[in-house]
């Protein structure tokens, strides 16, 4: 799937971005040998898509632009997470029909640290190991609601 994305977005970095996509398929399913993972993936309707697209997240390898998917293929990688799932006992992967966050990822490391990571070119991690503010976010009762563009700007 991700090279028929790669191709139809006319990426010329191919061989690095499928690479990548290898190497943290691999890095999961060794994460599963001896840990569990658990996605929360959002579950929004076309037209919510069409608003605020998703792309491929490529931000663990900086990749400097956005890759945007279709919808189609944004369900089809939604099938894939469960099927996934199916397959690797430990995994889960839900959806959230009212996501907190667009463009944020919050990796959860229970007990250690937590990482957020801005997915849009330039990325930024924020790596977190601080015990008091680890449990918090940890412990974070969502769903926290971004404002609206129109609400950020004061507009009405």
């Amino acid at each position: 799937m991700a090279k028929r994305i790669l191709s139809r977005c006319g990426v010329s970095e191919q061989a690095a971005i499928l690479n990548y996509v290898h190497s943290e398929r691999q890095r999961l399913e060794l994460i599963l040998e001896h840990s569990t993972v658990s996605d929360v993936l959002p579950a929004i309707s076309e037209e919510e898509f069409s608003r605020y697209p998703m792309g491929l997240s490529l931000a663990g390898m900086f990749y400097p632009g956005d890759i945007r998917l279709t919808y189609p293929e944004y369900l089809e990688y939604l099938n894939q997470c469960d099927a996934f799932a199916r397959e690797h006992p430990g995994y889960t992967c839900r959806r959230d029909t009212n996501p907190p966050f667009r463009n944020i990822q919050i990796s959860i490391l229970e007990g250690s640290r937590v990482i957020i990571t801005k997915n849009k070119s330039p990325v930024i991690h924020f790596v977190i190991q601080h015990p008091k503010m680890c449990a918090a976010i940890e412990n974070m009762v969502l769903p926290v609601v971004e404002p609206q563009p129109e609400e950020r700007s004061g507009k009405s």
